[in-house]
């Protein structure tokens, strides 16, 4: 394996870290007494997740090509 696809597999691994700590921050919050600055980082977080599944979709599209 070369060095660019150690760093790429990490990327990755630290993506996911990203997603799954924010999402488990979340988990731990009384609902009621969330600011708008928490949902706006909610929010955010759902987006780059979203990006992150249109990533590894057009990845296996292209594997697949």
């Amino acid at each position: 394996m070369t060095k660019q696809q150690q760093f790429i597999k990490a990327a990755r691994k630290a993506a996911a870290t990203l997603v799954f700590s924010t999402a488990g921050l979340l988990v731990g919050v009384n609902v009621l007494e969330v600011d708008m600055a928490t949902w706006k980082l909610v929010a955010s977080t759902g987006i780059g997740a979203l990006i992150n599944l249109g990533y590894r979709w057009a990845e296996s599209v292209m594997k697949e090509a």
